[in-house]
């Protein structure tokens, strides 16, 4: 199966272009399924869409999926892992700085300090936003260390490092975070 991303600024015609394509494919003999990824609230008028064509009465081998709806179809039924909240990600952030707090050179002395777990969770949330993992941490440490020596930004960015695989160990099999579900 073959995949086509369809990219551009608003207004240029992309809705269109699928559409047409869609309904054109539809209207051919062969049963290769179909499947368009749209925003949860675009499935909708994406359906209205290709059914607004007369030569479509009606399908049923296109699927219009949203992202949270294709995540469950391929992670299947078996979900049972409960999603983590932001509050539940802040408390065992919390929890990590506590049982870590030996390891940590930075962020030793304020471990049990209210706020530090809220705003490293805030900071590894968007981590996993831009894809990054502990192993993208520890290469920056490395090349700080090699650029610059010991300093405080590879000091802290060390604590960061361990404090994110702690966490991605933690939630492991677990719970199932929403920020890095479909990664």
């Amino acid at each position: 199966m073959a995949v086509r991303f369809i990219l551009g600024r608003s207004g240029t015609g992309k809705t269109h272009h699928c559409v047409k394509a869609i309904v054109d494919a539809l209207t051919q003999a062969n049963n290769q399924p179909l499947v368009l990824l749209v925003p949860e609230q675009a499935t909708y008028q994406a359906s209205e869409a290709i059914l607004s064509d007369a030569r479509i009465t009606g399908y049923n081998r296109l699927h219009i999926l949203s992202f949270d709806r294709l995540c469950y179809l391929v992670l299947g039924k078996n979900i049972a892992r409960p999603a983590i909240s932001r509050l539940g990600r802040s408390m065992v952030i919390q929890r990590i700085l506590r049982q870590c707090a030996g390891k940590l050179s930075v962020f030793a002395d304020s471990a049990g300090a209210p706020g530090l777990g809220q705003r490293l969770a805030d900071t590894i949330n968007q981590l996993q936003q831009y894809a990054n993992t502990p192993d993208d941490i520890r290469n920056l440490v490395q090349n700080l260390r090699k650029q610059q020596g010991d300093t405080l930004a590879a000091a802290k960015f060390t604590d960061l490092g361990i404090v994110f695989e702690e966490y991605i160990k933690f939630i492991e099999g677990k719970f199932l975070d929403p920020d890095i579900q479909l990664t």
